[in-house]
């Protein structure tokens, strides 16, 4: 195990960056469909999947406050610094639109 208990060995753990109002269909196709299968296909080859969506659940408005927060750059930050540390090799997905 690593510092803080993170298994590296056996966890893909990625972290999915993107506006909360451009992909909202994307990621409720992403939450109930893709992801369930990427579990479940990860957990048939002894892995652990975890998807990070840090804006999960927000509204517009919600969204323009995170954007405008100070706070919020470098949570991001430490959060992508974990999934790279956990999932070396797969651990970033962008949404650009």
């Amino acid at each position: 195990k690593q510092p803080g208990g993170e298994r590296a060995g056996n966890q893909i753990r990625m972290y999915f960056a993107s506006t909360y109002a451009d992909f909202v269909d994307e990621f409720a196709a992403l939450e109930k469909e893709v992801f369930p299968k990427l579990c479940d296909l990860c957990e048939s080859e002894g892995y652990i999947f975890t998807p990070v969506v840090m804006r999960h659940g927000m509204d517009d408005r919600t969204d323009r406050m995170y954007q405008l927060d100070p706070r919020v750059p470098p949570m991001v930050f430490r959060e992508i610094a974990h999934c790279r540390r956990v999932s070396p090799r797969v651990n970033f997905f962008a949404f650009m639109g």
